[in-house]
């Protein structure tokens, strides 16, 4: 009798590994499996790094464009000038002078139309056996004393049998837009206590309080466009130019004197 419990207690143990060690051996492949399906940080930093080195160049690129078409990435009823096209703050005595919300909205377009052209569907990592889905961009821009930047693109990375998903990405850097948003309001204010006229003196003074040079090029139309050029504002010795126009309301006797 003895013996017959000896034996039943030894099929138990037996039993109680065998269940033990099938657990664990499931265990262990689920754990295997799910570190095969996820990508490592190695795997995924270069397309990161990618991605914000894009932002970086679309950044920087789209400011001095945004700028040079009087702060919009879509103008108004614009005046075409060269290669931009440059917005009406003034016509016929009525001002359109934007928000700086406006501006920062116009921006944000900027980023969201312009960047998959810098990221090139990821062709770079294609050649090397990865496969993405990628979402919309959406983009929201702040223009303060810093140039805020916050980017929402989904991206899912496949290789092989393993996947992962990135989707937000910053930009910050100094970069005064207040200061250069001020000097433009306090114009635009000036410029409507007698709006068919062009305030060369206040411009003059205001110039050289806040170290800025500025351009007047005369157009058909009684057309004037107004380009205000700031130093060092971005990046190290390169110029920012700000342009906007305004139409005049002017005889030609009245254009005679004012040129």
């Amino acid at each position: 009798m003895q013996k017959k419990r000896g034996q039943i207690t030894a099929f138990i143990i037996i039993g109680l590994i065998i269940l033990i060690s099938a657990f664990l051996f499931l265990y262990l492949r689920k754990q295997t499996q799910e570190k095969s399906e996820t990508l490592t940080p190695a795997d995924i930093n270069p397309i990161k790094l990618y991605v914000d080195s894009s932002i970086n160049m679309v950044v920087e690129r789209g400011i001095y464009f945004i700028c040079l078409q009087g702060g919009y990435y879509d103008v108004p009823n614009p005046v075409d000038y060269s290669f931009i096209k440059i917005p009406y703050y003034f016509y016929l005595g009525n001002q359109s002078f934007p928000e700086k919300e406006t501006i920062e909205n116009e921006f944000s377009k900027y980023v969201e139309q312009e960047l998959p052209a810098y990221i090139n569907n990821f062709e770079v990592f294609k050649q090397i056996g990865y496969e993405f889905e990628t979402g919309n961009i959406r983009v929201d821009s702040s223009l303060g004393k810093t140039l805020n930047i916050k980017i929402n693109y989904p991206i899912t990375i496949k290789k092989d049998e393993s996947t992962a998903t990135i989707q937000d990405f910053y930009y910050s850097k100094d970069f005064n837009f207040d200061g250069i948003y001020n000097i433009l309001s306090d114009f635009a204010s000036e410029h409507q206590k007698n709006p068919d006229f062009v305030p060369i003196g206040h411009l003059s003074v205001l110039a050289y309080k806040n170290n800025f040079t500025y351009n007047l090029a005369y157009s058909s139309n009684n057309t004037v466009v107004y380009s205000f050029i700031f130093n060092d504002s971005l990046e190290k010795n390169q110029n920012l130019v700000f342009n906007f126009a305004s139409r005049y309301n002017w005889s030609e006797l009245n254009q005679a004197e004012m040129g």
